[in-house]
């Protein structure tokens, strides 16, 4: 869903999706932003264009 608000990338599937919007209705009333009481904990990943230098990239990687 690149170029869409984090909000609507659960829209196309019955998942979810990391987002800083506000607890309440977003996408025009089609997905729910809910407050999460515990973390939730997931494996993460980055991202870099292989052509670029990162000093932390190569520092996750070693």
């Amino acid at each position: 869903m690149q170029g869409c608000l984090p909000q609507a990338a659960a829209l196309p599937e019955d998942a979810a999706a990391f987002v800083t919007a506000p607890s309440g209705p977003a996408v025009d009333g089609a997905v729910t932003v809910i407050d999460l009481d515990e973390p939730l904990l997931v494996p993460a990943q980055g991202l870099w264009q292989p052509h670029t230098n990162s000093a932390v990239r190569d520092l996750i990687l070693r």
